[in-house]
């Protein structure tokens, strides 16, 4: 009997601690080569399993993420299914956004989605100057901290912090900002 499609689901199966073994790397890219068309089914959100996959050259056909909810085809497509939550919905962990903040840098994430105050401020910390630079420029922060984690008077007290040069506003941005969220967090 010859396989044409493989499902595969991520945590538990082709990883483990959101690592993915050489071993069953290299199986994943034989399957390729002989032609199976691959699927890989998770609970996970699209954007975290992108940053887990970043680098380890992996191709699927099909990434069912999100259980279900989102469709992600190796053309680019990508397909959702229902829509977000009302506004105002408090979701796990006191969000009101599924996703989270993740960093980037150069459109590519450089952190995994900080779904809590305490991830955010973990998360700017590990940040290079250069990126917060970046974050800075389009005002980001504020707007994070006031829409996906709600706290619009901490927001308006990060955007106080700003300065006239984008490298001294980013440093004195995180140096300022990681006491005022310490006190917040606490």
């Amino acid at each position: 009997m010859k396989f044409s499609v493989l499902a595969l689901d991520y945590d538990g199966t082709i990883a483990r601690d959101s690592k993915t073994h050489v071993t069953i790397a290299d199986a994943i890219r034989e399957a390729r080569r002989q032609g199976i068309v691959l699927v890989l089914v998770t609970g996970r959100v699209l954007s975290d399993l992108r940053w887990l996959l970043n680098g380890q050259d992996l191709f699927f056909d099909v990434i069912v993420a999100e259980n279900g909810a989102v469709i992600e085809y190796s053309n680019g497509r990508t397909r959702k299914f229902g829509g977000p939550p009302p506004q105002g919905v408090l979701l796990p962990q006191g969000i009101t956004k599924a996703i989270g903040v993740v960093f980037t840098d150069q459109a590519r994430p450089v952190s995994l989605p900080a779904r809590t105050l305490e991830q955010f401020v973990t998360g700017v910390e590990l940040l290079p100057i250069a990126t917060i630079d970046g974050h800075a420029k389009r005002g980001d922060f504020s707007r994070w901290i006031g829409e996906v984690f709600g706290d619009q008077p901490l927001a308006v007290q990060s955007d106080r912090l700003k300065s006239n040069t984008v490298s001294a506003m980013s440093q004195t941005w995180r140096n300022s900002s990681l006491g005022l969220f310490a006190n917040v967090t606490n």
